[in-house]
């Protein structure tokens, strides 16, 4: 194993394990593999999934705690126009999702919790994009009066950097 990260997300403890290849699949310890939500990436995830994970890697970087090993998420190479393109594709996503729950009589808590991961993947982003370096706790996202000045500005940065 090259690094052990504990993932902060969604009120919950998600272990991540960066490996070299799949071939080391059998030395993560059984233990851990039996928790719920582990997520196991190889270096070449991390190397070739920055442009199509981007949005989750920048989350990632900014709620994940090394626990063991070499920080690989710290140096990773992750372009703004990547993240800029996740964020509006997950914004379309919630709006589209939340359509579909409404006409389906989904719970208002799944609605909301599944905006609200949303949210504070789009909060990342805009950190991200604005360099700003405090991350959000997810009660702070849930006061979505001063999050709309955010989205405001994600939405005009899009605009003008298609």
């Amino acid at each position: 194993m090259i690094a052990v990260y504990n993932y902060e997300f969604m009120g919950r403890d998600v272990p991540v394990i960066i490996i070299k290849d799949d071939a080391e699949m059998a030395d993560i310890p059984t233990d851990m593999r039996k928790k719920d939500g582990i997520i196991i990436l190889t270096r070449d995830d991390l190397k070739q999934g920055a442009d199509v994970f981007a949005l989750t890697f920048v989350h990632m970087k900014e709620y994940c705690t090394l626990l063991k090993g070499k920080d690989r998420l710290a140096n990773l190479d992750i372009k703004k126009k990547h993240v800029r393109h996740h964020i509006e594709t997950l914004a379309r996503q919630m709006l589209i999702d939340t359509r579909e729950y409404e006409y389906t009589k989904a719970t208002r808590s799944s609605v909301r919790d599944h905006c609200l991961l949303a949210l504070h993947r789009i909060a990342s982003g805009y950190r991200f994009l604005f360099g700003e370096k405090h991350p959000l706790t997810y009660d702070e996202v849930n006061d979505l009066t001063s999050f709309k000045t955010k989205l405001l500005a994600i939405t005009e940065y899009i605009d003008t950097n298609k």
